[in-house]
């Protein structure tokens, strides 16, 4: 199980099969990682984004085992 470095809770992770970001609801951040240099400056840049991703289920949740 992943943590949050901020809050210390659990968090959740996403992908599209090329990206995937890791999820803390309960404050708020993320961490990504993925083979496109530049999804990390982009969602930096833009962090509402991951939220619209997810929102639009661009980013599924990962089953855990993945």
């Amino acid at each position: 199980m992943n943590k949050c470095r901020s809050c210390k809770k659990k968090t959740y992770g996403y992908s599209d099969g090329m990206h995937h970001v890791w999820v803390c609801w309960s404050c708020g951040q993320f961490e990504g990682s993925g083979s496109d240099p530049f999804f990390p400056q982009v969602v930096m840049a833009n962090p509402q984004l991951v939220w619209a991703m997810i929102g639009e289920k661009m980013l599924k949740p990962i089953e855990s085992g993945e």
